[in-house]
């Protein structure tokens, strides 16, 4: 998303590949906490329960985002720190891991 903003290769370089790290530090603790929880006898539970989560943000962020661009002019740091909120979100799913 921020290579759109860039001016030079080696501008979009940097910031693609600061984007795919970022992304594996992102996912290596959804990743621990789905395997820890296949790792039980909730395997289907954890499948089903991944899905849920991702689809349900999915459902629930995208509509509102589509309001936002359509009627700021601001729209695009609005959905950063929309998406910053929900990043600070992250550490909560190991926790949830943790309950069942």
């Amino acid at each position: 998303m921020g290579s759109i903003f860039a001016d030079s290769t080696f501008k979009v370089f940097f910031i693609d590949s600061y984007r795919k790290i970022s992304e594996l530090f992102i996912r290596l603790p959804w990743s621990a906490a789905f395997y820890r929880l296949t790792k039980k006898e909730y395997q289907l539970y954890a499948v089903v329960a991944r899905d849920m989560i991702f689809n349900a943000s999915r459902v629930i962020v995208l509509p509102f985002l589509m309001i936002i661009f359509s009627l700021s002019q601001y729209a695009f740091i609005i959905s950063f720190v929309i998406a910053s909120l929900f990043t600070l979100l992250y550490p909560f799913v190991s926790q949830l891991e943790e309950g069942n």
